[in-house]
């Protein structure tokens, strides 16, 4: 929250737990990629905790995964995700619409004081933001 420069995240594979999460600003300009997911936890762990057993089995970590909104298209239903792109079989194209999503995050942010900028990213997280994707 506090950086005060334009800032794009680009969620490409799995992002899950803190450290992805702490390292990736949901407050500013994200990008993800439509075969990504992003979780608060592991699936493994969220399995583990929802059957109460240390070893989940395959099918319980993957009814864990169906059951969990972290797909682009939850995250960005709820607000979190500004553009998903989609992965496509050709890199080249999928390579191209990335950098389209780039500049055009860049391009929203481009001129903000650090001030407007810390407040998009603060006004995104807050419970009112949150509750209003909900509805």
């Amino acid at each position: 929250g506090s950086y005060p420069y334009p800032t794009i995240s680009v969620i490409t594979g799995a992002l899950g737990s803190g450290g992805g999460l702490g390292t990736t600003p949901f407050g500013r300009e994200t990008i993800m990629f439509d075969s990504a997911l992003a979780f608060v936890s592991e699936p493994g762990s969220m399995a583990s905790i929802l059957y109460n057993t240390a070893h989940p089995t395959n099918e319980q970590v993957a009814m864990t995964l169906e059951t969990v909104r972290a797909s682009a298209t939850d995250l960005k239903a709820d607000g979190l995700v500004d553009t998903v792109v989609t992965d496509a079989d050709n890199p080249y194209e999928t390579a191209a619409s990335l950098r389209d999503a780039i500049v055009e995050a860049y391009r929203r942010q481009h001129g903000l004081t650090p001030r407007q900028l810390r407040a998009r990213a603060a006004n995104r997280l807050t419970p009112k933001m949150i509750a209003k994707h909900q509805e």
